[in-house]
């Protein structure tokens, strides 16, 4: 007899027969409690139960194509163009000519995710996400973007959309799958210096759950390559690095 139903079936019993001895266990543990042990066998012969690795299996082979919208919270990275002079003069005179002061870069993150699982152990899948816009501050006074630009502040946003191979594994006896997934992403920047894209490397990790009525659940962290190169006005060339921590609630169909 499989283990998880053993297990189940003596958690059962032996409800049964405190419900059976009722005088003896009233004191002991009460109606109320009587109630909570049911209620508990019940949970954990349903949890141990789902967790048999041929129970999974086909779980997860049923409805490989999934769907679904993510929330997070991220950041569009633009820290390495920032001048960090500490009150040093010959910095503050110079440097900020080019690079920025500070940029505000942190906040909400929303898309979408579509995929396809392969085998239950891997996936191919596609993200789309809107990352929080940036507010780029420049010296004020004459620097080479008031002179070329005639700017003090520069407002930009950023979108991602990404292509990945997902490795998944196991956790334990459980039906938690943890994860790994690398590809591309094309990088959108909208702003007056710069309207452009760029192909960026990209990868992440995280774990995702198939709960009751086909309902996947996911948590993830994911990472974008950005890119600069050295010129008297690198914020106009320059592409975020981007960084987002969020959760995914998808249908497999």
């Amino acid at each position: 007899m499989p283990q998880a139903w053993t297990v189940s079936m003596t958690l059962i019993q032996a409800t049964q027969r405190c419900q059976m001895h009722s005088n003896r266990c009233e004191n002991l543990c009460g109606q109320p409690r009587g109630i909570k042990l049911n209620l508990l066998a019940m949970l954990l012969s349903c949890c141990i139960s789902y967790g048999n690795s041929d129970t999974l299996m086909e779980l997860w082979q049923r409805r490989p194509f999934y769907i679904g919208p993510l929330l997070g919270y991220g950041s569009t990275d633009w820290s390495m163009l920032v001048a960090n002079c500490n009150q040093d003069p010959v910095c503050a005179s110079g440097i900020t000519m080019s690079a920025p002061l500070g940029a505000g870069d942190s906040g909400w993150v929303w898309g979408g995710t579509i995929g396809y699982e392969v085998k239950p152990f891997w996936a191919l899948e596609s993200m789309f996400m809107r990352f929080p816009s940036t507010t780029v501050l420049f010296q004020g006074g004459y620097n080479y973007y008031t002179q070329y630009y005639n700017l003090t502040t520069l407002r930009s946003t950023t979108w991602a959309f990404m292509g990945v191979a997902k490795f998944m594994t196991q956790i334990a006896h459980t039906g938690w799958r943890g994860f790994a997934n690398a590809g591309i992403d094309f990088t959108f920047r909208d702003d007056v210096l710069n309207e452009s894209m760029r192909i960026n490397p990209t990868f992440g990790v995280g774990i995702n759950y198939v709960l009751p009525h086909n309902i996947m659940f996911e948590l993830a962290f994911q990472y974008v390559s950005g890119y600069g190169e050295a010129n008297i006005v690198p914020a106009a060339t320059y592409m975020p690095f981007l960084y987002t921590v969020h959760a995914k609630l998808m249908y497999r169909v």
